[in-house]
Parts: C-alpha cells; structure tokens; sequence
C-alpha cells in the first residue's frame, strides 16, 4: 500500500449550532494506507472533537478549525462557525401549488445569530409530493395535497404545504397565427 496523500472527509467548511454534534468520518483514496487518523481542534471552547472518530460538539458561538491528521502528518482541515441553536425556522414560502412532474425549491432560514447545517425536509405524502432530504426540492408526484415538514437537528421545524395538480395536457393559444390562417 502506498502511503497516504490526501484525506478525505464526509464535510466541508460547515455551520453548527450550539449543542449540536457532527460525526467527521475521514478516508484516504484507494491504495493509500496509514496507521492513524487522529482529529484535533484550534478551538476546544467552541468545537470539541474527539481524536479517535472525530464525533464533534459545538459547545459556543464562534470560530474553529477542525483537522484530520494521518499518521506520515497528511492532513485536512475544514472551517467550523458556532451560531446559537435555532429557535425557529423561516421559509421562502409556506405554500406552494405546482403540476405533476415540475419541482420547486425550498429555502430555509434563521433569526439572526441562528443557525445550523443540519436540516432535513420530510413529506408526509411523497406519493403527492416528494422532497430531497438535504436541499428542500420537492416534485409533484401525483395530483392532491401534501403537507412537507422541515426540520433542524434539536427538533425545531416548520411546515408548508404543497398543493400538486394535473399538468395541463395542452395549451390553447389563441392569437395572430391562428387568425391569420382563418383568413
């Protein structure tokens, strides 16, 4: 096995809120080895890691570095801002109607010093309207209502509903051309 080069992690630069743990998962690329990987943090006030695993706690509001070490000193670190827990979600809409098949994109948001990574959207219907878990699409699935939930990782969420109609089987355009064809 060739010795390590790189090291790769489940997690980029990332937002935590206070009280929130993040499990680091690093590897190296195929045909790499190493006898350790070891984590550490610039700032145990604000993120605490464990070396062996790199289960983290964001403990207070600020800034860290969180880096992964393998053991001939190759390493990677990411970027980790503390934001006070979330106390409510915001969307960019509480309501939406769409047509089978189209998609729309929610957003969340937080009250200021607020935030965390760790969002998740569930639809209580994904045969009517289905969403992406991470990023919030939701697709029309089959005409009917649905209700979707979005979720912070200490338990604070919000809901919208989804409203999904037939698409249109065909448009009716009534202008110049068809006039000029009567003609």
């Amino acid at each position: 096995m060739d010795p390590a080069t790189d090291v790769i992690m489940n997690s980029g630069d990332r937002v935590m809120g206070v009280g929130e743990k993040f499990d680091f998962d690093s590897w190296l690329p195929n045909g790499q080895g190493t006898t350790s990987l070891l984590y550490s943090t610039s700032n145990a006030k604000v993120v605490d890691v464990a070396a062996a695993g790199g289960l983290s706690t964001a403990k207070a509001c600020g800034n860290a570095k969180i880096t992964v070490k393998a053991g001939n000193g190759v390493s990677r670190t990411v970027n980790i801002t503390v934001k006070n827990a979330p106390t409510k979600l915001i969307l960019n809409t509480t309501e939406i109607t769409i047509g089978k098949g189209e998609t729309f994109d929610f957003n969340h948001f937080f009250p200021g010093g607020q935030g965390t990574t760790s969002v998740r959207y569930y639809s209580y219907k994904p045969e009517i309207a289905d969403i992406t878990e991470k990023d919030g699409v939701v697709t029309g699935v089959e005409a009917g209502t649905a209700i979707v939930c979005c979720k912070a990782y200490n338990g604070v969420y919000t809901y919208m509903r989804v409203n999904v109609l037939d698409a249109p089987g065909y448009f009716d355009f009534v202008g110049e051309a068809e006039e000029a064809a009567a003609a």
